[in-house]
């Protein structure tokens, strides 16, 4: 498996991803300030493939998370579970896992959150 940990202080937008189709990217993000659009970059597009990306969110008492996503600069659909955009757990560690696979030339891409204690 491929991981690349990112940690910022503050709020990024974009994320690279160089990370092997069928594989993934994992990102631990701390001290975000905002929702916003994250995009992740250099992502393979081979159709009939799949890659997984995962947040770990390191919440404070307000939590964030993204509010828009990117896969390569496009926006991106998510079918969320349950049909439910998720929000952020105040003071928690949230753990936002999106699979995105290629079929055709285009994105399909499923999301879910979890929350974890302290």
């Amino acid at each position: 498996m491929v991981f690349i940990y990112d940690a910022f202080a503050g709020f990024e937008r974009a994320f690279n991803c160089s990370c092997v189709t069928g594989l993934g990217c994992t990102y631990l993000l701390t001290g975000l300030t905002g929702n916003g659009t994250w995009n992740i970059n250099n992502v393979p597009t081979d159709n009939n493939k799949a890659i997984t990306l995962t947040f770990i969110v390191q919440q404070d008492a307000t939590p964030y998370s993204g509010s828009q996503y990117q896969i390569n600069s496009s926006n991106i659909t998510v079918k969320w579970v349950d049909n439910e955009i998720p929000t952020g757990s105040a003071n928690n560690v949230d753990v936002i896992g999106l699979t995105a696979f290629r079929v055709g030339s285009s994105w399909n891409v499923l999301g879910s959150l979890s929350t974890f204690g302290q």
